[in-house]
């Protein structure tokens, strides 16, 4: 009886194990994401002083932005209930794109002065995107929709360069090189693409999709990295609070930094909206 019931549950467990594996799926792909919901901050903006003889020209340009432009790397694991209905379980990465900002003064009169800052600032994100797919049943080409929520952990990095030089002051040329790195909290948005298997042969399928994603990301906290004068360092001599960053939900109005804690700011709610196409090999099993 006892041999009678393992050889049942041996087959049991071998038919489920080969329905699932039917179902089951494995996907890998590569793209480019566009910037979407782009944001305009203030601090990201182009600012420009010209004053030569005695004229001189000022004036203000907006950057519109998204940190989640960039290559995507990743793959999906996925179920599909019958041959319509599935689901998918995501893990991507983002190397994002560069977003550049500059803040020029440069008087040339009585005396000279230029005072040059350059921004320029990245991102990279960790993304986990859980989703329902659902698949045309055809022979060759397979038209399909997938929407679902995406969960990301991200870095920000922001490197400053700012030239100056001063000869009223007598002050020489000076060239300051600043790195901070921006990290911690998470993000959760939402996800939807469109695309198109084409089998090749047997369980094997090439794909392209139009992907969408819509979010943003507060960092929760801030450290330099980075701090050279005229090529040599002097992260040391900086006080902690320029070293470190805490950005809150709130911030007292009375708050003053102390030089022997970290910097406080409120957080600020940065775009990582994306659309694009991404290509890849679909294996099923």
């Amino acid at each position: 009886m006892k041999k009678l019931i393992l050889t049942f549950l041996l087959a049991a467990f071998f038919c489920i194990g080969q329905l699932i594996s039917q179902g089951l799926y494995v996907k890998i792909h590569a793209g480019y994401g566009m910037p979407s919901s782009t944001q305009n901050l203030e601090e990201y903006n182009n600012f420009s002083f010209m004053y030569e003889g005695d004229l001189g020209e000022s004036y203000t340009e907006r950057v519109n932005f998204s940190l989640g432009q960039g290559i995507n790397l990743g793959g999906n694991v996925g179920f599909m209930f019958n041959a319509n209905f599935g689901v998918e379980l995501g893990l991507s990465y983002l190397v994002g794109g560069k977003v550049e900002s500059r803040s020029l003064e440069n008087f040339k009169s009585w005396y000279n002065y230029i005072n040059d800052t350059k921004m320029t600032t990245s991102a990279s994100m960790l993304r986990i995107s859980p989703s329902f797919i659902l698949v045309a049943d055809l022979i060759k080409i397979n038209p399909y929709a997938r929407f679902g929520a995406v969960i990301g952990k991200g870095k920000i990095t922001q490197d400053v360069s700012d030239y100056f030089y001063d000869d009223y002051y007598g002050i020489q040329e000076s060239t300051e090189e600043r790195s901070y790195e921006l990290t911690g909290g998470t993000s959760i948005g939402l996800t939807a693409s469109i695309g198109a298997l084409y089998n090749i042969t047997g369980n094997i399928s090439l794909y392209g999709e139009i992907s969408m994603i819509s979010m943003s990301y507060a960092p929760e906290k801030g450290k330099a990295i980075k701090a050279t004068r005229n090529g040599e360092d002097y992260m040391d001599e900086l006080p902690r609070y320029v070293k470190e960053i805490l950005f809150l939900d709130k911030l007292d109005e009375n708050y003053e930094p102390s030089q022997d804690e970290p910097d406080r700011r409120l957080k600020q709610n940065l775009p990582f909206g994306s659309f694009g196409l991404n290509v890849g090999i679909r294996i099923g099993f």
